[in-house]
This record gives structure tokens, sequence and C-alpha cells, in this order.
């Protein structure tokens, strides 16, 4: 074998420059125990639920916050999910409210089975089946392609344009980067007052109830229009024709240009909606089967709806009727809104949801990993959009990293929900909750309720999930490491388990000696301690294989953290992405990464054995 000298001198772009290392990927492989009695996270969820006992008991001693004032009268479940420890599930935490336990309808106790509305998270639902039904040339073909009636619209009014159909794609309607109109005819105050005028006179037609709607038009400070300008959906609803539904919303003018700024909008859904039964060849109604074929039954989500479960079926019983059942539950919807929020579901169901696209079962890895990024930013540096994702920044206050959640609420009349993924772990949450807002009450109490809950498991459970993934890398991959056959190779893996967020030192897997056939190879990284990041799961290699890459230097979640400018910051505090390969100490030698080394892992995740790449020397773990 030929001795391979690895020094500093053979790499003449060697520098020694503070670079953190915030590529976007896990500081650890992502753990695989949640449920055992060795694993963190049972205790942080007993915390998690301990806090809600005390909450739920009025105790407001115990981990109080405002966001929990009033808990006890919201029916609420949530539960974890982990692609690695299906029984992460058995983490559940379920409350009924009075209000749910005395209707007079639906179930008395809520469970994992139990039926609630998940409002928009059915949004996440229809991108997902989108990308499973249409093609990449599908999701950048202009509506006017798909709806010849968009085709040709001129602005009503010379203050406002006409809204830029040609220009408007389904890809644009998942990330809300449309620019359209919020929720089309359904916040139209227009139609607020037909509404009013049909609740004090239900018999009131033709002339009589535009005379009644002018005459409310007026003591609101309003001209009166006449009711035809909404269309026949204002008084029919939209369910008899995509005409139909195409006229009540082509005229109504944008709010920003396509692609300039995200605004959330339900008629985008309604409209994306149209375009996957389009494509799918199904009729303008028929969300029913589009969901069941396309996800629900090939995830066995057996509880999950459409249509809302009625007094004649056998799931009724099973499900979270909060108030009056017309007004919050079999609240007619019109067929366009369903792929905005008009599906239904348990935390079972969810549960099976989130497990299948962090397993790739319906989408492939590929897509899958396109899918779960950001489109655009808000003004917000913690929150960012994808399609639909609404993305949280959430900042460690361990280790000061940032880990991006996947989320999507939901929130429309009694029901609140959300979804969220959490892909540094191979992890993720669903929460849902059910309550009827009386009128005189406090209007803002579930929303302040659901925030506050799921705070609280994000503050909790995160640091338990990244503390985990530190346990279990010390014990997959902390050791000693020395090639057979008199090869004098040996690499000694070591663990910092804090972040000294003033220093920039993060935790973290690392190198702490590396001797290359007789050679000291550390010098070849400039001064800095090599840090080692999980780059690369092979789950097809026999035994299962992960890269590990090399990086180098102190780690700040933002330039603020490392008391420097936005620009010196950039540069000093988060511009690995750019050096990832090593570009700083030589990088690759005959094409191969210097500092990427390649673990072979048993099928408990335990390494016995390390490759580098450049070298190709093969050393086995001690025991």
């Amino acid at each position: 074998m030929h001795k391979l000298t690895l020094t500093a001198s053979l790499f003449l772009c060697s520098a020694p420059w503070g670079l953190a290392d915030f590529i976007d990927i896990p500081t650890y492989p992502t753990p695989r125990d949640l449920s055992s009695e060795d694993s963190l996270v049972p205790g942080a969820w007993k915390n998690f639920s301990s806090i809600l006992d005390a909450h739920l008991q009025q105790n407001a001693s115990i981990g109080a916050t405002n966001y929990l004032a009033g808990l006890e009268n919201v029916t609420f479940s949530v539960g974890l999910f982990s692609l690695h420890d299906p029984e992460a599930t058995t983490h559940q935490y379920h409350y009924t409210s009075p209000q749910v336990a005395e209707s007079e309808f639906g179930t008395k106790q809520v469970d994992a089975d139990s039926i609630y509305r998940i409002a928009s998270v059915s949004k996440l639902i229809t991108v997902y089946t989108g990308l499973l039904e249409l093609s990449d040339e599908d999701w950048d073909t202009p509506l006017t392609e798909y709806f010849p009636g968009l085709k040709n619209v001129s602005a009503k009014t010379h203050l406002q344009d006409a809204p830029r159909w040609d220009a408007i794609t389904p890809r644009a309607l998942s990330s809300h980067m449309s620019g359209i109109s919020a929720t089309g005819i359904l916040a139209d105050s227009l139609l607020g007052l037909i509404s009013a005028a049909v609740a004090q006179n239900a018999s009131l037609s033709g002339p009589d109830l535009q005379a009644a709607v002018d005459a409310l038009a007026i003591a609101s400070g309003l001209p009166p229009l006449p009711i035809e300008t909404l269309g026949s959906c204002a008084l029919l609803g939209c369910n008899n024709s995509l005409n139909e539904f195409i006229n009540s919303f082509k005229p109504y003018p944008p709010v920003f240009q396509p692609w300039t700024t995200p605004g959330y909008s339900n008629l985008g859904m309604f409209i994306l909606g149209q375009v996957i039964l389009n494509v799918t060849g199904r009729s303008y109604t028929d969300y029913e089967s589009l969901y069941g074929e396309a996800v629900f039954n090939h995830l066995n989500m057996s509880s999950t709806f459409v249509n809302a479960p009625t007094a004649s079926d056998a799931t009724f019983n099973r499900s979270v009727i909060a108030g009056p059942v017309p007004n919050n539950w079999e609240f007619p919807l019109s067929a366009p809104t369903i792929p905005s929020g008009g599906i239904l579901s348990t935390l079972n169901d969810l549960n099976k949801l989130g497990v299948g696209i962090l397993n790739h079962t319906l989408l492939s890895a590929d897509a899958t990993r396109r899918w779960m990024k950001p489109v655009t930013h808000s003004a917000s540096l913690s929150y960012s959009v994808g399609a639909p994702w609404e993305i949280v920044r959430y900042l460690s206050p361990s280790s000061g990293k940032v880990i991006d959640i996947y989320t999507k609420l939901g929130d429309s009349g009694s029901y609140t929900s959300m979804l969220a993924f959490i892909p540094e772990y191979d992890a993720g949450f669903s929460y849902l909750n059910g309550y009827f807002t009386a009128p005189g009450t406090d209007g803002r109490l579930q929303d302040r309720v659901t925030m506050g809950t799921i705070n609280e498991l994000v503050e909790i459970v995160l640091p338990a999930l990244e503390a985990q993934a530190a346990k279990e890398a010390e014990a997959n991959f902390v050791g000693t490491y020395s090639a057979g056959d008199g090869a004098n190779s040996t690499l000694v893996i070591a663990q910092r388990t804090e972040t000294n967020i003033t220093s920039g030192e993060g935790a973290g897997l690392y190198i702490e000696q590396w001797i290359s056939n007789g050679v000291d190879a550390l010098p070849t990284f400039a001064g800095q301690v090599p840090r080692l990041l999980p780059a690369m799961q092979h789950d097809s290699a026999s035994p299962d294989e992960v890269t590990f890459q090399v990086s180098l230097s102190p780690q700040w979640s933002t330039y603020a953290a490392a008391g420097l400018g936005p620009f010196t910051g950039f540069y000093d505090s988060n511009f690995a992405w750019a050096l990832f390969d090593g570009n700083e100490y030589g990088g690759r030698y005959g094409g191969q990464g210097i500092g990427t080394f390649v673990f072979e892992l048993d099928e408990r995740g335990r390494a016995g054995a390390v490759t580098n790449a450049a070298t190709g020397a093969r050393m086995g773990r001690a025991a």
C-alpha cells in the first residue's frame, strides 16, 4: 500500500476562517427511540402532560402561561408520530370539555379515533394529492389553459387591475403566491348583507330581498348593489356547475401581482382543487373519490372524510360536535370549498398521513425533499412559507441552532387543527380541537389556547428529541476505529454535548484524532476542530450506511448572535453552505472527499466500521 501523506502543506488553499456550519442538515442522525424507558422523550411528554393537567385543574402555579387560560373549555387531542418508532404515537393527550361531554350528539369522550373537522389542514392534503396526480408541466400551466372562461377578463373599474389569470399557475396557488383574493365571494360584505336579510325574514326573494339588502347596505354606509353582482353562487351555492363557480370569482381584482409576496388565499385552494379534478378527469364535485383513491385508501385513513358524518352514520358517535349541530358540524359546504377546509379526520389518521409523508410511501423521496422547502419568506425572520407549508424557524435554546418545523394550521368555525413535521428528527405531531364560541364569550380563547398548547409541546419536546439524538449518536458513533492488516490508520470520534453560544463551539460529533497510514491527518483541517454532520443515509446499502461530512469552525444561529453586521456576519457566521465540500481545506483528493466519512451500521443503527472516502482506509470500531 502506498503511503498517502496528508499534511496542511498539501492543501495550499487551506484557511482558518471562522465559518459557521449552518447547512440545513441535522446535527445528529435522527433519533430512533422515542418510546422506551431508556429514551428521553417519554419524560418530556410527561412534563408536557403535567402542564396541561395543571391548567385543566386550574392550578396556575404549575408551569402557568396566560395562553392556556381557559383550556378547560376546549376539547382537544394531541400526539406525536415518528418515522422510526411506531410506538411514538402512544404519546397522546386527550381532553373532553363539558361542552362536548354534555352535547346531545356525537362522542362524550374523545380519543385518537374521534373525528374532528381539520379545517385548513385540508390544504396540505390537497397539495399532497396534487403532487401525486399532476406533472411538473401541469403545475406550471397557466389557469387560462384549464379554464378558458378566465381568458380576457376585464377590470370592473379603472381603480383596480383585472386579475392576470394567464400568469397564475397551480404552483402559485399552492404556495399562496398568486396575489388573488383571499376568499372570493365568501368573505364579501354583500354576501353578508344577503345572509343577514334572509336571517331576518327567510321568505324574502326577488325585489323584496333586494330592497332589504339595499336598506342594510345604506345603514352600513355602503352604496346599494344588485344581488346579481356576486353571481348565482351567492344565493344557490356553487354546487351546480364549474362555469357558475368560475363566474363567481373571475372578475375579482387581485391584491398583488403574481409572485410578489405571499398572501393567504382560500380561493386559491378552491381553484387548485378544480385543477386536480380537471387533470384527473373527474367531475366538478368528486372530491371523495379523488382524495380516497390518491391518499386515504393507500394510507389506511379510514376515518377521514370529505362529508361530515350524520346521525344515520355509524361514525357519528365518534364525532366531536361542539355547539349546535346545524351550525358547527353539518354546516353546508359548497363543493369547491372542500380542498381548502372541508375535510374531517382523527388523530390516528393524521399520524398515518404524517408517517406516510416522512416514509415517502406515496410520493418519492426526491419529490418530498423538494416539496418540504420554503417557496418564499415572510416579513419575520422566524417564519417562511411553502406549498402550503407554514414554516416556523425554531431557535433551540440549548444549541442555538435553527430547527425548521413544517406546519399546516387549520382554523374554521368551531374547529382548529395542526399537522406538523420536524424533518430534523423524522418526527412530528398532530393537534385537533373543538370549541363553540357562544355569543358574548371570548372570541380569541380557542386560538390562544391552540397556540399556547403547541408552544408548550415544542418548547418541551423538541429539546428532548435533540437530546435523544445526541444520546443515540454517542452510543452509535463515539469511539476508536482502527484499520487492520498492519495499516497504521486510526480515527477517534468524540462528542461535545453543549454549544458555547459565545465562542460558537457547537455541540455534536467531532474528530479527536485521525492517523492515516502513520501520519497525523488533523493538520489537514487548518487547526479547526472537524465536526461531523450526517449528510446522507444509504438505506439501500448492505449493511446500512450513513455518510458524515466534516464541517469546520463556529456555530452561530444569526449574525447578531456572532456580534457582527449583516454582511460581515453572513461571511463569518453562515457561509458554510458555500464551503460544504471542504473548499477551505482542500476538499477532495482524486475526486473523493477528504472530509467525507462513511459509517457502516448494524440493524440497531450502531456503527461497526468507517471508511474515509479519500484514503479508502476502512477502520473497524473497537468493541
